[in-house]
């Protein structure tokens, strides 16, 4: 094997490895535990906070990979719904499980595979997912499932990581070099989420970027590179911040059949005259009219 091959068979195995769900939760669980994650997730936390106040309706269903991520307490919505993946264990959802991963006390846990929603079509009013398609193993699926059970006119939320920002370039260097499963997962852009969205009838309402500092693991100097979160909401159009949050609305239009129009004559004077021209035409007969009023045919 050549030094080329050899190469190329390394960086496959570094930016492909296959993915165990018990050690993606440990991995995910020090990210959020770093300087960094916990400043990435606090700006998330503040802009989901304010979507979901303004949000009504009676069901309101949320996942999220990162354990103890209480995402649903500035809703008004009574009925709260949280997804938990039970990373392929059989696992029983007693109270010690689900205190141990974080659920919110009023929220009601639901077992999630990561691509199937276990709902009923049309039953949810909003769904938030955060940080979810960047980690499923079949994203447009994901999205199906999510158009199948909102409602018309329900609401969409969606975190993901931006790889068109400076964050997005370090995660691309990381995953070579790392052995965390965090970085090995390929970002989507806020126009691909959008597209596809677009496809499945979902309309994009609006797009929230976050966090434009530097991706530094120490909280001082991540405190001294905050000069450019100004300097990136000037330059908001460009988003380029470590994630985007997107709001997306189900718009389902029931279409009418519509029934055929038939011509009815204006009197039974036409319709005689029409009968009589078509029965004279298939026995090739002359017919005569007097004065609009039909009379019998005659032969020439």
């Amino acid at each position: 094997m050549s030094l080329v091959e050899q190469c190329r068979q390394w960086l496959h195995q570094r930016a492909n490895v296959p993915q165990s769900p018990k050690a993606f939760a440990e991995d995910i669980g020090r990210w959020s535990n770093t300087p960094l994650g916990q400043a990435i997730l606090s700006e998330e936390h503040a802009s989901i906070d304010e979507l979901l106040r303004y949000r009504f309706g009676y069901h309101l269903c949320a996942f999220s990979h990162i354990q103890g991520c209480e995402l649903m307490q500035e809703s008004r919505i009574n009925h709260k719904i949280q997804m938990v993946q039970l990373d392929g264990l059989k696992e029983s959802l007693d109270c010690q499980s689900l205190s141990e991963k974080g659920l919110c006390e009023e929220a009601s846990a639901l077992p999630f595979d990561g691509s199937r929603i276990p709902l009923a079509t049309d039953s949810v009013d909003v769904l938030l997912l955060h940080h979810c398609l960047e980690f499923s193993s079949n994203p447009h699926e994901l999205l199906r499932e999510a158009q199948r059970v909102l409602i018309d006119h329900g609401h969409l939320i969606i975190t993901s990581f931006n790889p068109l920002s400076m964050y997005g370039l370090f995660a691309n260097l990381a995953r070579f070099f790392k052995r965390n499963q965090v970085w090995r997962r390929r970002f989507l852009t806020a126009g691909s989420s959008r597209d596809w969205l677009q496809l499945l009838g979902l309309q994009p309402l609006e797009l929230i970027p976050h966090f434009y500092r530097l991706p530094i693991s120490n909280s001082a100097l991540l405190e001294r590179s905050r000069v450019l979160e100004g300097l990136g909401k000037k330059l908001g159009a460009l988003n380029w911040g470590a994630s985007y949050t997107l709001v997306a609305r189900n718009d389902v239009f029931a279409a009418n059949a519509l029934k055929p129009r038939w011509q009815k004559p204006a009197n039974a004077e036409q319709f005689g005259s029409a009968a009589i021209g078509r029965q004279a035409k298939k026995e090739k007969l002359k017919l005569v009219i007097n004065k609009g009023k039909p009379s019998a045919p005659t032969t020439e």
